[in-house]
C-alpha cells in the first residue's frame, strides 16, 4: 500500500496509516493486505466513493488530519471493505451484500478504535500526545451507545435496509441505520479476537437467491468446524426469512 495526501496533511496521515496497518496485517494476514496497490487520501472537499472506484484503489477520507480517532475510524471501515474485495476479488456484487458489509465495516471500525487506545504507545504521534488513547476510547463508546435502528427480523424490513444501499451512497443520510447489527458484530469480534480473520470469507458463503439466510452459515461451519462459535456470532445479524 502507499499513501498519497495534499502536503499539508501527508505526514499525518501517513503516520496513522503506519500505526493502523500492522493492526489489519495481523488480523488478516500481510499477503491480504499488501495484495492490491492503494492509495489514501484525506480530501473533505471530495465526495466518498467506494474503494472500487479508482484505478489503483483509493481510499477518500473526510476527516481533519488531526482528529485521530476520527481518521482512523474511516480508515479502518474503508480498509475492511479493501479486505473483503482482496479476498474474494470484489467489494459488492448486490445491495443484499452491501447491507451486510456496511455494519461489519463498522464494527470493525470500532475495534480498531479499542486497539488503538491499547497500543497508542507504538504510535509516531505518542509523544506529542501521550493520553490520547482516551480520546479513542471515549469516541468508540459514542458510537458504540449511539443506536437508533433494531435487527431487521423480516423479509421486508431486510428489503428496506437492502434499498438503502441501491444508487449512490454519497451521504450519511443514505445509509441505512445500521447500529444495532455493527454491534452484534462488534460484540463477536471483541469475544472471538483470534477468528475475525476469517470473516472476509464471508461473500463465498452468500446466498444469491436467499430463501433462508442471506449467509449459508451451515456451508460454512462445515469447511471451517473450529471457528463454528464465531461463525454463529456474526450470522446473528441476519434475519430468518419466512
Amino acid at each position: 500500500m502507499i499513501t498519497y495526501n495534499n502536503w499539508t496533511v501527508q505526514n499525518e496521515i501517513f503516520s496513522l496509516f503506519k500505526f493502523v496497518l500492522p493492526m489489519f496485517e495481523s488480523i488478516f494476514g500481510q499477503d491480504i493486505m499488501a495484495k492490491e496497490q492503494c492509495a489514501v487520501y484525506i480530501d473533505n472537499t471530495c465526495a466518498t466513493a467506494p474503494v472500487t472506484a479508482f484505478n489503483p484503489t483509493r481510499i477518500i477520507l473526510k476527516a481533519e488530519a488531526c482528529h485521530f480517532d476520527q481518521v482512523i475510524f474511516q480508515l479502518a471501515h474503508e480498509l475492511t471493505h479493501y479486505a473483503v474485495r482482496q479476498n474474494t476479488g470484489y467489494q459488492y456484487t448486490n445491495c443484499a451484500i452491501a447491507a451486510f458489509e456496511e455494519p461489519a465495516a463498522e464494527a470493525m471500525s470500532l475495534y480498531i478504535l479499542k486497539f488503538c487506545s491499547e497500543q497508542w504507545v507504538n504510535c509516531d504521534f505518542y509523544q506529542y500526545n501521550l493520553d490520547y488513547e482516551k480520546n479513542f476510547e471515549s469516541y468508540r463508546v459514542c458510537i458504540y451507545n449511539g443506536v437508533n435502528g433494531r435487527n431487521p427480523n423480516n423479509y421486508s424490513e431486510w428489503t428496506s435496509i437492502c434499498d438503502g444501499f441501491t444508487g449512490s451512497l454519497i451521504s450519511d443520510s443514505q445509509r441505512p441505520n445500521v447500529s444495532t447489527m455493527r454491534n452484534t458484530l462488534y460484540d463477536a469480534f471483541v469475544k472471538f479476537p483470534a477468528d475475525i480473520g476469517i470473516f472476509i470469507k464471508y461473500p463465498l458463503y452468500m446466498r444469491r437467491n436467499p430463501y433462508d439466510k442471506l449467509i449459508d452459515e451451515t456451508t460454512w461451519k462445515t469447511v471451517e468446524p473450529s471457528k463454528m462459535s464465531f461463525i454463529t456470532s456474526i450470522c446473528a445479524v441476519q434475519p430468518v426469512i419466512i
